[in-house]
C-alpha cells in the first residue's frame, strides 16, 4: 500500500504554535500520518472495492428479485385469503341483513297490530265519551229550556200585570185630564157667555 506524502515537521510546528509541547506535537503528527495511510486506498484497493461492490450489487439485485417474487407470492396468497374472507363476510352480512329484515318485518307487524288495537280502543273510548257528553249536553239543554220557559212565563205574567196597571193608570189619567178639560172648558164658556152678554148690552 502506498503512503501519502505528509509534512510532519510543518504539522508539528503548527501544533507547538497553539500550545502543544515538542513531544506532544511529534506524537500527534505520527498518529495523523498513520490514520491517513490507513484510510486512503490505492488504485488496486479501488479495483477490489469496485469488484466487491459489483458483486454486492448482483447479490442485492438477486435478493431483491427473490424478495419481489416472495412478496408477490405472499400478496397473491393474501389477496386470495382476503377475497375468501370478503366473500364469507358478504355471505354473513347478507344472512344477517335477511334475518334483520325478517325481524323488522315481524316487529312492524306486531307494532301495527298493537296500534290498531289501541286505535280501536281509543275510538271506542272517544265514542263513549262523545255519547256521554251528548247526553249531558242534552240534559243541560233541557234544563236550560225548562228554566227559560219558566222565566218567559213569569216575564209574560209580569208584563201582563204591568200592562194592566199601566192601562188603569192611563184610564185614570184620562179621566183626570177629561175632568180638567171639562172644568176649563166650562170656565171658558162662562167667560164667553159673560162677554156676549156685555156686548148685547152695549148694542
Amino acid at each position: 500500500m502506498n503512503h501519502l506524502a505528509f509534512d510532519t515537521l510543518h504539522f508539528s510546528d503548527r501544533m507547538k504554535a497553539v500550545g502543544f509541547t515538542n513531544e506532544q506535537a511529534s506524537e500527534q503528527a505520527k498518529v495523523f500520518v498513520e490514520i491517513i495511510n490507513d484510510k486512503i486506498a490505492t488504485k488496486q484497493d479501488s479495483l477490489i472495492i469496485t469488484k466487491e461492490i459489483e458483486q454486492l450489487r448482483g447479490d442485492v439485485t438477486k435478493e431483491i428479485e427473490q424478495l419481489r417474487g416472495d412478496v408477490t407470492k405472499e400478496i397473491e396468497q393474501l389477496r386470495g385469503e382476503v377475497t375468501k374472507e370478503i366473500a364469507q363476510l358478504r355471505g354473513e352480512v347478507t344472512k344477517e341483513i335477511a334475518q334483520l329484515r325478517g325481524d323488522v318485518t315481524k316487529d312492524m307487524k306486531e307494532l301495527e297490530s298493537r296500534l290498531r288495537k289501541e286505535i280501536e280502543q281509543l275510538r271506542g273510548d272517544v265514542t263513549k265519551e262523545i255519547e256521554q257528553l251528548r247526553g249531558e249536553v242534552t240534559k243541560d239543554m233541557k234544563e236550560l229550556e225548562s228554566r227559560l220557559r219558566k222565566e218567559i212565563a213569569q216575564l209574560r205574567g209580569d208584563v201582563k200585570k204591568d200592562m194592566k196597571e199601566l192601562e188603569l193608570s192611563l184610564k185614570k189619567d184620562m179621566k183626570d185630564l177629561e175632568l180638567r178639560l171639562t172644568t176649563r172648558l166650562g170656565g171658558m164658556m162662562f167667560i164667553a157667555v159673560g162677554a156676549i152678554a156685555a156686548l148685547v148690552k152695549l148694542l
